[in-house]
């Protein structure tokens, strides 16, 4: 067995097949949780009271990023088994459904189908489908909380400048403190994201177009990239070579 990751009330540990083998999966998975189980009540015999470390789960499949970010396949003693994702996009409320759609996707085809090329497929389409405009409107909204009167920000942020604009354009419909604002990023002509807000419903009327390239570089490359950083060779040739199909 080896150490793969620890921090402060955690541990986790590669076991060898070999170790833990069965005729299928559930069986597999059963021999996991009783060497957890052993190994856990071996450790805590070592520690001083009151310490005790306590299993907890096994994971059939395992993508660590770094620390307290990561995606596993997980079977935890009385529940049905299943994706557990720590620290990433996926996991968060401030991105766009795109990313976390296809994020999660892809993960489920690293995790479950551990399919490289599949899941290297998937974001080749979802990235063709970007940039000819053939992704839903709704994958592309965001949506943010106003904390404050939008006058009372120093610090303007893309809906909180639409929350503004709002203000002058139809003030008995802008939004105010306590209210999410819904909103897309769309081709305004500036550099700044914060100025590139526009309601959903502006852009279903064509009064602007959809900043693809926004929601490519800022949405979907990192998030992605860091996962085939981990699953590829040359994963920058290989992102660059999806957006050019």
């Amino acid at each position: 067995c080896r150490c793969i990751y620890g921090d402060t009330d955690s541990v986790f540990v590669h076991m060898p097949r070999s170790l833990v083998d069965g005729k299928d999966a559930l069986e597999l998975m059963d021999n996991a949780h009783k060497m957890g189980e052993e190994m856990s009540k071996e450790v805590t015999n070592i520690f001083l009271q009151p310490n005790d470390l306590e299993y907890e789960k096994s994971y059939a499949s395992f993508l660590l990023l770094k620390k307290k970010r990561y995606a596993g396949w997980k079977y935890e003693p009385g529940h049905e088994p299943k994706i557990q994702i720590k620290g990433m996009e996926a996991a968060r409320r401030d991105y766009a459904p795109l990313l976390v759609k296809t994020q999660k996707e892809v993960l489920r085809i690293l995790l479950l189908e551990r399919d490289i090329q599949t899941a290297c497929n998937y974001i080749s389409t979802v990235v063709h489908d970007l940039m000819t405009g053939k992704i839903p409107l709704e994958l592309l909204v965001m949506s943010k909380k106003l904390s404050r009167a939008p006058s009372d920000y120093k610090a303007t942020a893309a809906h909180v400048n639409l929350a503004l604009r709002l203000e002058k354009e139809t003030p008995e419909r802008a939004p105010v403190s306590g209210d999410r604002v819904d909103f897309v990023i769309y081709n305004s002509g500036s550099d700044k994201v914060a100025d590139s807000a526009c309601l959903p419903s502006e852009i279903e009327s064509g009064k602007y177009t959809v900043n693809t390239g926004y929601y490519l570089e800022k949405q979907l490359k990192n998030p992605l990239m860091r996962i085939l950083e981990k699953t590829v060779n040359k994963p920058q040739q290989l992102f660059l070579s999806l957006i050019h199909i």
